[in-house]
């Protein structure tokens, strides 16, 4: 199955702004200036086939956030390479941009934030298709908007309402309808239901699987919660201090995580299910700054099974076979062999 979206190297600084005096270094009593950067994402590549979708996980702050922004635009990315169906866009200008928004669209996490309080969500829905139509084609967009809202759940009358006169799970409906009014073939998820109740976020995954086999959505999914990305993803993605550290079908990264940072996120999950459950393995220090990236394998630092040449050289994802590709040295050398 192609892919219908490739991301290759990708990458992500932010140069951080300080203030003058927290700036300046002295050095052979010299005064000079620096420029702080903060690695937010390291060279991350993947691919989303059509129909798929594909999670990625990890703690807050491990850079997967900034990869939806970057290749949804909202950041230019700063090295590496984003096609969408095929078209390179990671250096188009906005207005060149703007044939390639149709084929790709996003739902925030905070879905009143991203929804504008002075318009009704008849309006709200229909923005984006007016901007690929035009207005000579109103009655169509109407009819349309319409029966976008009653396949998200709500009512023709729920149109002429205000963003404020609804809960956050309707709220979210209306940024699922607003995504797929310009028929994208993928939709970048960034952490859609973590601001919901439970029961809520049930109803909005269902609703998204429920769209995904109606219309062939792929999805590239955000989310901290392997109880959600369980139940929605077909392949998962381990980020870890803006690196990739594994990737693999659902089942089988649940089944036998490979890397050691997956096997601590996956321990450290609850569960109610005893087959499930797995001893919690406990790691220790805290997150190293992306002002500052260590040496190496980017979690040697906390990893209880680091040795010698996780200091000494940056591990690669490597193909495991089945679909999983895992960036740790203990593939490559077995721990007999470790010094």
């Amino acid at each position: 199955m192609s892919a219908i979206l490739q991301v290759t190297g990708l990458e992500q600084k932010f140069r951080l702004s300080k203030g003058l005096l927290d700036r300046v270094t002295f050095k052979g009593g010299i005064p000079r200036l620096r420029n702080p950067l903060v690695h937010a994402v390291n060279g991350v590549s993947f691919s989303v086939a059509r129909g798929e979708v594909l999670a990625l996980v990890g703690e807050s702050g491990c850079g997967k956030s900034t990869v939806a922004k970057t290749i949804a635009r909202i950041h230019p990315p700063t090295g590496g390479q984003v096609q969408v169906d095929g078209t390179d866009i990671t250096r188009l200008t906005p207005r060149a941009l703007l044939p390639v928004r149709a084929k790709m669209q996003m739902i925030f996490q905070d879905p009143f934030a991203s929804l504008n309080p002075r318009q009704k969500v008849r309006d709200i829905v229909a923005e984006p298709l007016l901007q690929q139509l035009g207005s000579g084609r109103a009655a169509e967009v109407r009819e349309r908007t319409l029966d976008l809202l009653a396949r998200v759940g709500l009512n023709p009358e729920q149109a002429e309402r205000y963003p404020h006169q609804f809960s956050g799970g309707q709220r979210q409906r209306i940024g699922i309808a607003r995504a797929l009014s310009v028929n994208p073939g993928l939709i970048i998820a960034d952490e859609p239901v973590s601001a919901l109740d439970v029961s809520i976020q049930a109803q909005i995954l269902n609703l998204m699987l429920d769209l995904r086999d109606e219309f062939g959505l792929a999805y590239l999914f955000i989310s901290h919660d392997l109880s959600v990305v369980h139940h929605i993803a077909d392949r998962i993605g381990v980020m870890y201090l803006g690196f990739l550290v594994e990737t693999a079908p659902r089942d089988q990264l649940f089944a036998r995580p490979r890397h050691p940072y997956t096997r601590a996120l996956l321990s450290a999950a609850p569960s109610i299910d005893p087959k499930r459950s797995r001893p919690e393995i406990e790691l220790k220090g805290e997150v190293p700054s992306a002002l500052n990236l260590p040496s190496g394998c980017g979690f040697r630092t906390r990893c209880p099974l680091a040795w010698g040449r996780c200091a000494a050289e940056r591990p690669t994802l490597r193909d495991l076979g089945g679909g999983q590709s895992v960036a740790c040295h203990l593939i490559d050398e077995p721990e007999r062999d470790r010094p």
